[in-house]
């Protein structure tokens, strides 16, 4: 995967997680792992990256082959 932040582009490998809402008194916030992608559910990409300061678009893209060579 390609992330665009800002003016960045860098390569992840980002980890894919559950998005649920922690709530009340005593959650412990845990996101289940994904493995795959799962129709007409909203999934969590963390990755490691570097410090990006202020609101920046962010964008994902896909790597493809080059099927031209």
């Amino acid at each position: 995967m390609i992330l665009c932040v800002g003016p960045r582009r860098f390569a992840a490998n980002p980890i894919y997680s559950q998005h649920t809402r922690g709530g009340g008194k005593g959650a412990n916030n845990v996101h289940k792992f994904e493995r795959y992608f799962r129709h007409s559910t909203t999934s969590v990409a963390t990755i490691y990256g570097p410090i990006v300061y202020g609101t920046q678009p962010c964008l994902l893209l896909r790597e493809m082959p080059d099927l031209q060579g």
